[in-house]
């Protein structure tokens, strides 16, 4: 059993697979909101990693995080949303309590490898998470995905002004409201704002394609599509819907342990 751990700013899920070979988990997966408690978030996920296994071994697991790790991969040094799990044992603490080894990685960077693996047919694009909040990494890999890289975008350099105009936690404080609330009319200032940053993205990074993840891109994947048809480059949104910080989990573990 591998078991993929999805850690947001709000929300923490948990999800299981029997094979690498494709994202298919065994069962819905258990989420929870968190509690933003380091020690009871952690045994959440211990708890939910154990009755997703029910007794089979755990061969691995792959999680992914808001925030920056360190550079051994082994805990979070910055973060917004998840102040109390800045320098605690995250990968070590999960290691020995279900006897496996544990990939980390910053949770755009872990979508950006489940993407490489199981969905686009890019050979390098850049991976946008538009949702709380907004930021990038770079994938490349040949056509057989026995050579995979993914490096993380500078968030102050290039995704700072996007998430500061339209991520999901600043537009309730731009407008006055939730996003659940806009109208139509809000609809189409933020998609303005959205072509606008996207312009400026493709301008300064010039990717060979970009592929976007997070819940406000899924919402709004009708925008993508028709900036798909108007660009030069490839502009799609992931297949992978809501699941795609899972399917990033199995990523992980799928570049660390295995051939292509």
């Amino acid at each position: 059993m591998y078991i993929s751990i999805d850690v947001g700013g709000t929300n923490t899920r948990v999800a299981g697979a029997r094979g690498l070979e494709a994202p298919n988990f065994v069962d819905e997966p258990i989420k929870r909101r968190n509690m933003h408690e380091f020690d009871t978030d952690l045994e959440f996920m211990i708890d939910s990693a154990l009755k997703i296994a029910q007794k089979e071994t755990i061969q691995a697991i792959g999680i992914g995080t808001p925030g920056s790790p360190n550079d051994e991969r082994t805990e979070i040094v910055s973060v917004k949303n998840l102040s109390s799990w800045i320098g605690k044992p995250l990968v070590s603490s999960l290691s020995e309590s279900l006897g496996c080894p544990v990939y980390y990685e910053n949770d755009v960077v872990a979508a950006a490898f489940g993407e490489v693996f199981y969905g686009s047919n890019e050979d390098n694009f850049d991976y946008i998470v538009w949702g709380t909040g907004v930021g990038g990494a770079r994938a490349g890999s040949n056509s057989s995905r026995t050579d995979v890289t993914v490096e993380s975008i500078s968030w102050s350099e290039q995704f700072r002004e996007w998430e500061m105009s339209m991520g999901g936690s600043e537009l309730s404080k731009i407008y006055g409201k939730q996003p659940e609330e806009f109208d139509d009319k809000d609809w189409e200032r933020v998609k303005n704002e959205f072509k606008h940053n996207l312009r400026a993205y493709i301008a300064t990074k010039r990717p060979q394609a970009i592929v976007f993840g997070g819940g406000l891109a899924v919402r709004h994947k009708d925008w993508i599509s028709e900036i798909d048809k108007e660009s030069e480059i490839s502009i799609a949104t992931t297949s992978f819907e809501e699941v795609g910080g899972l399917v990033g989990g199995l990523g992980l573990i799928r570049r660390s342990i295995t051939p292509g």
